[in-house]
């Protein structure tokens, strides 16, 4: 079976979908973008490749590239799917596809245009414990489903050294939403309250591997909160 050429735009949260690819048979990692050029070489140097570019536009030229993973802060995934999708590439994207229903018929009409693929990555719902509770729904075990309640706890403080996920744009909701959507069921009503903790460790800095900065936040009873409906 002939691999399939991945081209990755956005190589922050791009970095995993670089790491499965290496590891799998089907995928041939052929191009690397971002414009950020010190993290493109920080990406090449870690997976021994060299196929960085800064240019888009390189990215959807090379003939190789038959997938482009995009990875991009989430305002700019609806203008680089269609850009995808225009230079005749299937498209694999993060969660959210696209913060606007405004930009829905554009993407359509791109992906009907040239008949692409497009996958969006929501990766949580191929973890075994949701595929578990899919089949859960699926065979009945719960009886009918009326309310289904869902969390979803992560260190998302990373994102808040992006400017970008500062802004109004930026959604928290989607994990919990599309494990919802698992049960197969239509949402009628939706109702979020979010709840951050903020560590009080001063010694816990950014420059901290995410590993440690977890083991070492302080027992959860003792972290202020701030809660919003």
């Amino acid at each position: 079976m002939k691999k399939l050429g991945l081209g990755v735009l956005g190589l922050g949260e791009g970095r995993s979908i670089i790491s499965a690819a290496l590891r799998s048979e089907l995928w041939d990692v052929v191009q690397l973008c971002d414009l950020n050029e010190p993290l493109g070489r920080e990406r090449s140097h870690e997976f021994s490749l060299d196929c960085f570019t800064t240019s888009l536009d390189e990215l959807l030229a090379n003939p190789r590239v038959d997938v482009v993973g995009i990875y991009t802060p989430d305002h700019l995934h609806a203008e680089h799917v269609v850009r995808a999708l225009n230079a005749g590439k299937h498209v694999i994207c993060t969660k959210p596809f696209f913060d606007d229903l405004a930009q829905a018929g554009k993407i359509l009409a791109a992906q009907q245009a040239g008949g692409k693929a497009v996958m969006i990555g929501q990766s949580s719902r191929f973890f075994a414990p949701f595929a578990r509770q899919r089949q859960h729904f699926e065979t009945g075990a719960f009886g009918e489903i009326i309310t289904v309640e869902a969390y979803y706890n992560a260190d998302h403080r990373w994102f808040l050294k992006k400017e970008w996920a500062k802004k109004d744009a930026f959604k928290w909701l989607y994990q919990p939403v599309d494990i919802i959507r698992l049960s197969g069921s239509r949402l009628s009503q939706l109702k979020n309250w979010r709840t951050v903790f903020f560590a009080q460790r001063p010694n816990i800095g950014w420059d901290v591997p995410h590993e440690r900065r977890k083991s070492a936040l302080m027992p959860k009873h003792s972290w202020p909160r701030i809660t919003s409906q």
